[in-house]
């Protein structure tokens, strides 16, 4: 079953294997690096019908290492998605926010962004007002 293609409407994938978001931790600027591109194509070459790239909405919602929708190169996501097309493999981008779970000590003065002023159970650390 799981080697066996899919269709989502539009999108068909040739397998139900799709690697989900994980935080790499490789960002160092705003554009991917040859080390981003050996690591997804990587899960691609290896069958992966999918990988899914992990981007922060903004610069505030991003954990140390991590690239931003708003300032990630763009032309650095189409190399990607050519390294990955070229094994019949889809690109997916997750958007994402730390929230509360980033460290102040990260994020210096900038204001942790969180629904609510709840603390985090790990860290006992919540949103500053």
């Amino acid at each position: 079953m799981v080697f066996t293609p899919f269709r989502l409407r539009e999108l068909e994938l040739k397998n139900r294997w799709i690697m989900l978001a994980m935080h790499t931790g490789f960002a160092t600027g705003n554009a991917l690096t040859e080390r981003d591109y050996a690591f997804y194509e990587e899960r691609a070459k290896g069958g992966a019908a999918a990988v899914t790239v992990l981007l922060a909405v903004n610069e505030a919602g991003a954990l140390k290492g991590m690239y931003d929708a708003e300032t990630v190169e763009k032309e650095s996501l189409r190399t990607l998605a050519e390294r990955v097309h070229a094994h019949d493999c889809r690109l997916i981008v997750q958007l994402f926010h730390c929230g509360r779970n980033e460290s102040a000590k990260n994020h210096g003065e900038k204001p942790l962004l969180a629904p609510s002023a709840v603390a985090r159970l790990f860290s006992g650390q919540s949103r500053r007002k």
